[in-house]
C-alpha cells in the first residue's frame, strides 16, 4: 500500500505558497492605496497682453516677464487648505472609480459576447466561469476604492510649467476656458495679466486663477518707471508668492551700525541704515550688509509667516591707513580703486591696513598705470622702499612702474598698446613660427648628419677610395656644419621671440609692488 504522506505534504506547500503570494499582493495593494497623491503643484505664467505698449517698451515687457518668473520660481511649496485637499481627494477618487468602472464594464461586455462565439458548451462554461471570477475581483476592487482612504500631499512641491522654465510664456486662455486649459496642460493654477503705459510709466495688472475653485482668487496692479523696475517686480511678485504659498506674510526690520551701511536682500539692494520690509514671503532670505572701512556680513534668515523678524547688524570696523598717491610729471590723473573712482592726483585715501589693493590711474593724456600692493599698516615699522616694474624679462626698457615708500605710492604711467595694432597677436605668431623653425631645422640637421655619417663610414670601409668620393664627404661635412648652425640660429631666434611675446603680452599688466 502506497503512502499518501508525500502527496499531502506537496498539497500543503502549494497552499502555503499561494497564501503567502496572496498576502504579498495584498500588502502591495495596501501600500499602493496609501501612496500620497498630487505631490506637485504646477503653475504657468501666460503671456501678458502688451498690445497697449509702445514699441520701445515691448522689449522691456519680456524682461519683466522673465524677472517675474524668476522671483516666483523661488517658491518651494504650497500649503493646501482643507477645501483644496477635499477637491483633490474627490478628484483622485473619481479618477480611480472611473478607471475601475471602465474595467468592470469591459469585462462584463466580454462575458456577454461569449454567447455569440458558438463554442462548445463545456468550453463556454469554462470561459464564463473564468470571466465571472475576474468580474467578482473587479467588483471587489471597485468597492475597495470606494471605501479606501486617499491621501493627498498637504504641502506639495511648487514648480513652474516646463514652458516657463524654458523662458517661454503660452498664450492665455479665453474667458471661461481656464478650467479646460488647466486640464489640458495639467496645471493647478495660471496667471494672466496686461501691460500698458501711463504718463511714461508702466502699468501692470495680473490675476491668479486656481483650478480647484475654478475662479480667480487674487488680483493686483502696480505702476512703476523703468528705473525702479527691479524693486517694483520684487514687490509685485511678493503678493503673488503669498497667494501661491497660502501662508501669512512675514515682516522684516533691519537696523545697521554704521547707519550708512548698504543692505541687500536676496542680492537686491534694499537701502541704507534702518530698513523695513513688510509683507515678505515666508522662508529663507539672504541678508548682506556692507560699509566702507568695515567688515561685511552675510547671513541667511528664516522668516516665519505672521511674525516680525527684527535684526540688528553691527559691522566691525577695520584698521585703516592713509595712502598718498602721486603720478610724477602728471597732475589731475584719475585714480580708481578697482572700478571705484576715488579722485584725482595728488590724493590721499584711507585703505584697510594689511590687505591687497588694486589701483588704476589714467592721465588726461590717456597714459595708464596699474599696481597691486599690500596696503601699509599704521602700527608696523617703517618699511623699506618697495618697487615694482612691468615689462617682464626686459623690465629696464619699459618706463612704467610703481614704488611704495611707507604711505606714499608713486606710479609711472605709459601709453598702453592700441588693441587695433594687434601687437600681442603678432608676437605670439612670431614665437610659434620660431618654435616651428627649431623643429624643422633640427629634423633637417639630424637627417643631414645621418647621411654624412653613412658616407664617412662607407669611405672608411671602402678599400677603393676615390678622390670624387672624398670630395663628396667633404661637401656633406660642410652641409652638416651649416645644419648645426641653422639649428643654433633657430633656437636663439625662438628664445628672442618668446621673450618678446612674454614682454609684449605683459606690458599692460598690473605692477606687483613687492
Amino acid at each position: 500500500m502506497r503512502s499518501k504522506t508525500p502527496a499531502a505534504v506537496f498539497l500543503y506547500f502549494c497552499f502555503s505558497a499561494s497564501s503567502l503570494f496572496s498576502l504579498g499582493a495584498g500588502d502591495g495593494a495596501k501600500e499602493a492605496e496609501q501612496q500620497i497623491r498630487d505631490p506637485v503643484w504646477t503653475l504657468t505664467i501666460t503671456a501678458f497682453d502688451t498690445s497697449a505698449l509702445s514699441p520701445s517698451n515691448a522689449a522691456l515687457a519680456q524682461n519683466i516677464m522673465r524677472d517675474l518668473a524668476g522671483y516666483i520660481g523661488k517658491v518651494s511649496y504650497r500649503l493646501r487648505v482643507s477645501e483644496e485637499y477635499a477637491h483633490h481627494e474627490g478628484l483622485a477618487r473619481r479618477t480611480d472609480l472611473a478607471a475601475a468602472a471602465l474595467a468592470l464594464v469591459n469585462k462584463r461586455n466580454e462575458r456577454d459576447r461569449l454567447i455569440y462565439r458558438g463554442e462548445q458548451k463545456w468550453k463556454y462554461r469554462r470561459d464564463v466561469k473564468a470571466i465571472e471570477a475576474e468580474i467578482k475581483k473587479l467588483e471587489e476592487d471597485y468597492r475597495t476604492i470606494q471605501a479606501a482612504e486617499i491621501l493627498i500631499e498637504t504641502e506639495p512641491e511648487f514648480t513652474l510649467s516646463t514652458q516657463n522654465l524654458e523662458g517661454l510664456f503660452p498664450a492665455p486662455p479665453a474667458a471661461g476656458e481656464e478650467a479646460q486649459f488647466c486640464r489640458n496642460q495639467k496645471l493647478d493654477a495660471l496667471i494672466v495679466g496686461t501691460m500698458s503705459e501711463y504718463h511714461d510709466r508702466i502699468y501692470v495688472t495680473h490675476k491668479l486663477y486656481v483650478a480647484y475653485l475654478d475662479s480667480y482668487v487674487f488680483q493686483d496692479s502696480i505702476l512703476f518707471s523703468s528705473e525702479g523696475m527691479t524693486e517694483a517686480i520684487e514687490e509685485f511678485a511678493g503678493g503673488i508668492t503669498l497667494a501661491i504659498t497660502g501662508l501669512d506674510p512675514a515682516d522684516l526690520r533691519i537696523s545697521t551700525q554704521p547707519e550708512e551701511a548698504q543692505v541687500f536682500l536676496d542680492y537686491a539692494y534694499a537701502g541704507r541704515g534702518e530698513i523695513s520690509s513688510p509683507g515678505r514671503s515666508p522662508g529663507t532670505v539672504i541678508l548682506e550688509v556692507f560699509a566702507d572701512n568695515h567688515e561685511g556680513v552675510m547671513a541667511e534668515l528664516d522668516l516665519k509667516g505672521g511674525e516680525l523678524a527684527e535684526v540688528q547688524v553691527n559691522l566691525r570696523p577695520v584698521e585703516t591707513s592713509a595712502l598718498n598717491i602721486t603720478v610724477p610729471g602728471a597732475e589731475e590723473a584719475a585714480v580708481y580703486r578697482g572700478s571705484l573712482y576715488m579722485g584725482q592726483t595728488p590724493i590721499t585715501v584711507d585703505l584697510p591696513a594689511g590687505v591687497l589693493e588694486y589701483v588704476f590711474v589714467e592721465t588726461p593724456g590717456a597714459e595708464e598705470a596699474k599696481a597691486i600692493f599690500l596696503s601699509p599698516s599704521p602700527d608696523a615699522l617703517p618699511p623699506a622702499i618697495r618697487t615694482g616694474r612691468k615689462g617682464g624679462l626686459f623690465a629696464g626698457f619699459f618706463p612704467s612702474g610703481a614704488s611704495l615708500d611707507g604711505n606714499n605710492l608713486s606710479l609711472v604711467t605709459g601709453l598702453p598698446y592700441d588693441p587695433k595694432e594687434g601687437r600681442v597677436d603678432k608676437t605670439r605668431r612670431g614665437s610659434y613660427w620660431a618654435w616651428g623653425g627649431v623643429w624643422v631645422s633640427a629634423i633637417s640637421a639630424w637627417l643631414i648628419n645621418g647621411h654624412y655619417n653613412s658616407v664617412v663610414n662607407a669611405y672608411n670601409n671602402n678599400p677603393n677610395r676615390t678622390e670624387e668620393f672624398y670630395n663628396k664627404a667633404v661637401q656633406l661635412r660642410t652641409i652638416d656644419y651649416v645644419g648645426v648652425g641653422l639649428v643654433c640660429t633657430a633656437v636663439v631666434l625662438d628664445i628672442i621671440q618668446m621673450i618678446r611675446y612674454i614682454n609684449t603680452a605683459g606690458k599692460d599688466a598690473p605692477v606687483f609692488v613687492d
